[in-house]
């Protein structure tokens, strides 16, 4: 596992190391060098007496700080569009796949099968004699082109309006968080997730968007924050929080993403953030709660903040002091 504090133990060594050792370990490297030697092996007398053990018991509390990401920077959308059409009064999104990559199933998902049954057919034949990839036994139409491609039933909703397609979103600039006692007075967590493309669009989003996930839910069935709801931060990459659970166990760590689809969240160990707690569902929290952290480590609790929208206070919803 990475551990980013050996950083601290470096500073440390180069701290406790003074210039006449550093002088006199470097004279003995160049002599032995300069005879064919390796380098020797040189005791360095230790700052204090217990040194190593002293050392080991601050590693084990050292707490990496990492600064929190809050720029909305990267794309506004996924670089591919793709074909929306409706049909039956229902928008399909359609994707284009090699025809090298089709299984026989993908042919029932073939854009407008009755029109494209000829199409349909010559697929059929090409998979049934085993895929050859020659360019002579390539899928062929009676007008003599060549399908390399074609356009199937995807299982992607619209998501980012682009040209008359759809994009897929781009990373989430930030997720708000609400929270509302439930009908037996428990408070239950709501996670509103905010995209690059509605920061950057003020024309068609001039108020924040207001549906928190509801795990397995279409987004046109989220729920709705309304005044009821508490405004209680906004958790960005590198925000840090703690998750408490019913049990009591406490999970730590920086933020580094929600899933829309199950509502759960995703942590980053504070020392490596290679390193992460996955699928953390946050609407049954017993509590959960955000840190600033300085650049000296030290951690305070974030009691309340105000969110905003394109720099300006957006809601007068807050938690009771």
């Amino acid at each position: 596992m990475s551990d980013d504090r050996h950083h601290a133990l470096d500073a440390l060594v180069v701290a406790a190391v003074n210039e006449a050792q550093v002088q006199s370990l470097t004279k003995s490297y160049q002599e032995w060098e300069q005879q064919g030697y390796g380098r020797p092996l040189r005791e360095v007398k230790l700052p204090w007496d217990n040194f190593r053990r002293h050392v080991l018991e601050a590693y084990e509390e050292l707490f990496v700080a990492r600064p929190e990401r809050r720029r909305a920077r990267g794309e506004g959308h996924a670089a591919t569009i793709r074909q929306v059409k409706t049909r039956d009064e229902r928008e399909i999104v359609y994707e284009r796949k090699a025809v090298t990559a089709l299984k026989e199933s993908d042919l029932a998902l073939i854009k407008d099968p009755e029109k494209n049954a000829r199409l349909v057919a010559v697929l059929r034949a090409w998979i049934a004699a085993g895929k050859p990839t020659d360019p002579d036994n390539m899928p062929r139409m009676p007008n003599g082109y060549v399908v390399n491609k074609v356009r199937l039933i995807s299982r992607n909703k619209p998501a980012v309006p682009v040209r008359g397609g759809s994009a897929d979103r781009g990373e989430m600039v930030r997720v708000d968080v609400f929270s509302k006692p439930n009908k037996k007075g428990k408070v239950e967590w709501f996670l509103v997730p905010i995209y690059p493309h509605q920061v950057m669009n003020k024309k068609e989003w001039p108020q924040p968007p207001m549906r928190a996930v509801v795990a397995y839910k279409d987004e046109s069935e989220w729920t709705i924050m309304g005044p009821e709801h508490c405004f209680r931060f906004s958790l960005y990459h590198r925000s840090y929080i703690k998750a408490v659970k019913s049990s009591g166990a406490v999970i730590p760590g920086y933020f580094a993403g929600l899933h829309r689809g199950t509502g759960a969240i995703n942590l980053l160990l504070h020392n490596d953030p290679t390193n992460s707690i996955d699928g953390i569902g946050a609407k049954t929290l017993a509590n959960l709660a955000k840190y600033s952290v300085d650049r000296y480590g030290t951690c305070a609790e974030v009691k309340k903040e105000v969110r905003t929208w394109h720099g300006e206070a957006c809601t007068s919803h807050s938690p009771p002091d």
